[in-house]
């Protein structure tokens, strides 16, 4: 009789110790997947608020410099604060406008110096 053909001891199949340990290995593969795309998430989020935020403050720079703007405020997400030191013997103040909002539960910040002409 063909060897193909019989059945017996030399029959092999998995353990369950074998299966345990490869449901173990690949939920912590699945783990470390699902925690990575988290991040990467997140990362992207932080990236956005950047974003905004850095086009919010020069959109409030610019209203600052042709005077529309008080010296601080806050709209919706973002809180932004003015605060200009006069620069002696010239016709210059430093302006220094920072842009504040949470992310998180953290308070991040964005900072534009510039110079501005005294009026």
């Amino acid at each position: 009789m063909p060897k193909y053909l019989t059945i017996g001891k030399n029959k092999k199949g998995f353990l369950l110790f074998e299966v345990m340990i490869t449901v173990a290995v690949l939920s912590l593969g699945l783990v470390i997947i699902i925690h990575s795309f988290i991040s990467c998430l997140n990362g992207t989020k932080a990236i956005v608020n950047y974003a905004d935020a850095g086009f919010y403050l020069e959109r409030k720079m610019w209203d600052i410099e042709n005077g529309l703007e008080a010296a601080y405020g806050e709209n919706g997400k973002y809180r932004w604060k003015l605060d200009t030191n006069v620069i002696e013997h010239t016709d210059l103040s430093e302006a220094v406008l920072s842009v504040s909002w949470d992310q998180n539960n953290i308070e991040k910040k964005l900072t534009l110096i510039t110079y501005l002409e005294k009026k």
